[in-house]
């Protein structure tokens, strides 16, 4: 018998082509970059979700505080009737806490109850601005107080996605607690 040399059957190879390679690249890299930008689109609503309830919720919280010292006042000393100030100061029915003053101090709305120090109402996660009380009573009479400012997300990059303010406007009247 004689030994062939050379087998003329091709042996099958295993492996893959130049092509079926590419594809795989391909796909695989459309697969990552469709993860990708998924999950950066819910990154980017998170932060902007964050910014919207943070400057909610503390423009909402300094509003009550401000318009509940208002009406639980025994009157509005300042501004006087038909002002606009940036300050708002009232006499309380305790000399601890007269006067009770809010104002604006480095961004940050804050509240002086009698001889204590002031204490910040917002944290450094946001801004407030354009802070401005109008005494809408009549002369000698305790004060009707008409409220507005703005609050701002306090990003330290100038990401789009984190950019929010609103401004909150309010009213509050003194009421007569009946001694």
């Amino acid at each position: 018998m004689t030994q062939k040399l050379f087998s003329t059957k091709k042996s099958a190879q295993s492996g893959f082509t130049l092509i079926e390679l590419l594809i795989y690249v391909v796909i695989t890299s459309m697969l990552f970059g469709t993860v990708i930008t998924v999950l950066l689109t819910f990154t980017h609503a998170r932060a902007k979700q964050q910014a919207i309830i943070e400057v909610e919720s503390q423009g909402d919280a300094a509003m009550t505080l401000l318009t509940q010292t208002v009406r639980n006042a025994n009157a509005v000393t300042t501004p006087s009737s038909s002002a606009t100030t940036t300050t708002l100061s009232v006499t309380t029915y305790l000399a601890s806490t007269t006067p009770t003053v809010f104002d604006l101090a480095g961004g940050a709305l804050r509240i002086t109850e009698g001889t204590n120090a002031a204490i910040s109402l917002t944290n450094d996660q946001i801004i407030v601005s354009n802070l401005a009380f109008l005494n809408l009573a009549r002369p000698n009479t305790n004060g009707s107080v008409k409220i507005q400012f703005t609050v701002t997300y306090a990003t330290t990059t100038n990401r789009f996605d984190q950019n929010y303010s609103a401004t909150f406007y309010g009213t509050a009247t003194v009421h007569h607690i009946l001694q």
